[in-house]
């Protein structure tokens, strides 16, 4: 396909409930993405080859047991758990597409742990004389160990290689009803979304018998390292490639609807006049998809968080990185840039997405801080 393989780089088979590492396949060509709040991903391609041919890749790599993990030299670079795979007959060749932990989370349920056994099939009846029992799962804590006890129990449902953060405490609460039949990743993102919400990362790594395993991060904010480049300045290998402006969240308005009891249903609004004041008409979002929802406060901070990420002009910036770097999501960048769209002009950014290939090169994603935190 040419493309040329750094000899450092290769790709390893592993299992997915615990991360036993297992062969490595010969490596074609890969490109990865780590993103904020969201599940990365690794695609893999591969040639026919006696070596290949030697694992049986149609019985071996089988989609969501096995995982694959890009390596440079020791380094997990991405790690994913195999979803699609292709067999190209014309090119003799096999792909793999493959998402991290968090895309697993998004077929697990929020379930409590004591249905494991305590579940039955057939009519389930919840008033005061039968209270939801494990029919609900309660959480008490920071946002993050909310996030944090989402996972856990899950873990307990069917083990995943994952590290679970320290709790930090606090008094949000959280309830979630078994028969809403959520997914993880869906009360994750809601976490997420709300004003003053986590973040969310995953980072790989290999253990020191050699499996692999996920970090699970949920964070307040989530920052490695602050950088300093000057894309005037060629030795730093930092080029500004685009800036992409996407005004789907763009509103002045928020408007959301929570949970219903008899004749009566939770509403909540936030607003702003920042747009208007600088001379854009009105816009409105509503939001019905939080029926779980029963306090006031919690519904209110939903919309509030629409606002945060809605209020203002939304831009992207684009850089190419050399990958001598060692940036990763969350990273904050100090950047100044002489552009003739964007001007001269410097500003403080968060890396919130990472895409890489078997070049020297990675493609950076950032938002300003005042964007993402004012």
């Amino acid at each position: 396909m040419g493309v040329n393989i750094p000899q450092s780089l290769s790709v390893q088979a592993f299992t997915v409930v615990n991360g036993r590492p297992l062969f490595r396949i010969p490596l074609t060509n890969a490109s990865w993405v780590k993103e904020l709040n969201a599940a990365g991903s690794l695609t893999v391609e591969t040639a026919w080859c006696r070596e290949l041919a030697a694992v049986s890749p149609h019985e071996t790599l089988q989609p969501w047991k096995v995982g694959l993990a890009l390596l440079h030299g020791d380094k997990v670079v991405q790690a994913g758990i195999i979803t699609a795979r292709k067999w190209d007959t014309q090119t003799q060749s096999l792909s793999f597409t493959c998402k991290d932990l968090l895309e697993l989370l998004d077929r697990r349920l929020v379930l409590n742990p004591g249905l494991i056994n305590a579940w039955k099939d057939g009519v389930v009846s919840v008033d005061e004389e039968h209270p939801m029992g494990v029919w609900q799962s309660v959480y008490e804590g920071s946002l993050t160990d909310i996030a944090t006890m989402l996972v856990r129990d899950t873990l307990t449902w069917g083990s995943l290689p994952a590290d679970l953060p320290e709790m930090t405490g606090g008094n949000n609460i959280r309830t979630y009803a078994a028969p809403d039949l959520c997914t993880i990743m869906e009360e994750l993102e809601k976490l997420t979304s709300i004003q003053d919400g986590i973040e969310l990362l995953v980072d790989p790594y290999r253990d020191e018998h050699g499996y692999y395993r996920w970090r699970f991060r949920a964070e307040t904010e989530i920052c490695d390292h602050s950088w300093m480049f000057d894309t005037g300045h060629p030795g730093q290998k930092v080029i500004l490639s685009s800036i992409d402006e996407d005004t789907q969240n763009m509103t002045d308005q928020a408007f959301l609807t929570g949970g219903k009891n008899n004749d009566e249903i939770l509403v909540a609004r936030a607003y702003t006049s920042f747009l208007q004041n600088q001379g854009y008409p009105l816009l409105q979002v509503g939001d019905a998809t939080h029926a779980t929802v029963s306090e006031l406060p919690t519904l209110q901070a939903y919309a509030e968080g629409l606002i945060q990420a809605g209020g203002r002009q939304a831009e992207t910036y684009q850089l190419k990185i050399s990958a001598d770097y060692p940036v990763s999501v969350g990273d904050h960048i100090r950047l100044r840039f002489n552009d003739p769209y964007a001007g001269r002009g410097q500003e403080d950014f968060k890396i919130v997405k990472i895409s890489g290939d078997t070049s020297e090169w990675l493609s950076v994603d950032m938002k300003t801080l005042n964007e993402l935190y004012s």
